[in-house]
């Protein structure tokens, strides 16, 4: 499973279009997520809740997380981000 953080962004989307020409595995996480694929799961999230960013990304070979909305929840979101990437992910 590959997660894209913060999906539905000008990153996020061709990045969820790109990834499936290599897995059918792919989560799309954001507030308002929506199908990029076909084979897209989608989890809503708010980013800048650490409570909510570990079960996002279980289950994940990888992630990308992808935030730009406003500078200070951006830079929030993606701190939690970096904690979650530094911490063993979970099995789901």
């Amino acid at each position: 499973m590959q997660t894209i953080l913060g999906s539905g962004g000008t990153i996020g989307l061709p990045l969820a279009r790109e990834l499936k020409k290599h897995t059918d595995r792919i989560r799309l996480v954001s507030r308002n997520p929506n199908k990029v694929n076909e084979t897209d799961e989608l989890s809503h999230a708010d980013l800048t809740d650490p409570a909510q960013i570990d079960p996002a990304v279980a289950g994940s070979r990888g992630f990308s997380a992808h935030l730009t909305h406003g500078c200070s929840s951006g830079l929030h979101g993606m701190m939690h981000s970096v904690n979650a990437a530094q911490r063993p992910l979970a099995a789901s």
